[in-house]
């Protein structure tokens, strides 16, 4: 069985001691997805969809999968883990070398005639070469209730900050080659505590207005501030055209109080 061990810089600084014993404990998380150890088959540059991951009791990324067998699971949404290394640069959706596939992967078919090969849905994009672990959200009609789940709410709060989303390859392939004018990517994050909303937050994956023409092909920070103190965050993805409803995530950080 896979067992993951996230890097978590937890410091719990600010300690407090009540006369009946009770401790309190405050600090700042940051939530990484780089590994202590994993399985030889996930570091060797590909994805872990086998179930929830997290650290401790305390954020926990959900995803939903159907388990057939012991050696068939089917991953239908939420949160996936990632270390596939970094693809080769997308072309322009103008680009003349774009129509013969240069500059993509390419597969041979034995005709003699390079067509562009499937993008691997998990990988970030970034330039070629680059390999860090990350998450990647699928969103789909078959999700958790909750997308992240603090699990210490019974001892504690937790506040969220912010955290580093990107696109994947084939989000920016698909908004090069098919956003004109007016389509736009949002994503969206929503903070609930008891079942009952927080706040909502925002950021564009792609904004093609008429003053900007853009898409996100680094890690950008997403101010999660506007959320609150939480117990789950939900993501949703906007659009206005049919795309690959899909966004990688990194550094989480959120401020923490347990009580013992």
């Amino acid at each position: 069985m896979k067992r993951f061990i996230f890097a978590i810089a937890v410091v719990f600084s600010a300690v407090s001691c009540f006369e009946d014993g009770g401790t309190v404990i405050s600090d700042t998380l940051f939530t990484t997805f780089d590994y202590s150890y994993v399985s030889d088959s996930y570091a060797k540059d590909s994805v872990y969809v086998e179930g929830p991951f997290g650290w401790s009791n305390l954020l926990i990324f959900s995803n939903k999968v159907v388990k057939e067998n012991e050696k068939f699971k089917e991953f239908k949404g939420g949160f996936a883990l990632s270390c596939l290394s970094g693809d080769v640069p997308v072309p322009e959706k103008d680009d003349a070398d774009a129509k013969s596939g240069e500059g993509v992967d390419v597969t041979d078919d034995g005709s003699g005639a390079e067509e562009p090969a499937v993008i691997n849905p998990f990988r970030v994009y970034a330039p070629m070469g680059t390999k860090n672990n990350y998450a990647v959200f699928f969103q789909t009609d078959d999700m958790p209730e909750h997308d992240v789940v603090f699990g210490a709410s019974n001892v504690g709060t937790c506040t969220m900050t912010a955290c580093y989303v990107n696109n994947t390859v084939e989000v920016v392939d698909f908004v090069k080659r098919n956003f004109v004018i007016g389509d736009r990517i949002t994503l969206r994050a929503k903070g609930s505590l008891g079942g009952n909303p927080t706040g909502t937050a925002e950021i564009n994956l792609a904004d093609y207005s008429a003053r900007k023409d853009s898409v996100v092909t680094t890690w950008t920070l997403f101010d999660l501030n506007k959320l609150g103190s939480v117990d789950a965050v939900d993501f949703e993805i906007l659009s206005n055209k049919d795309i690959p409803e899909v966004f990688c995530m990194d550094v989480m950080v959120a401020s923490v109080t347990l009580t013992y």
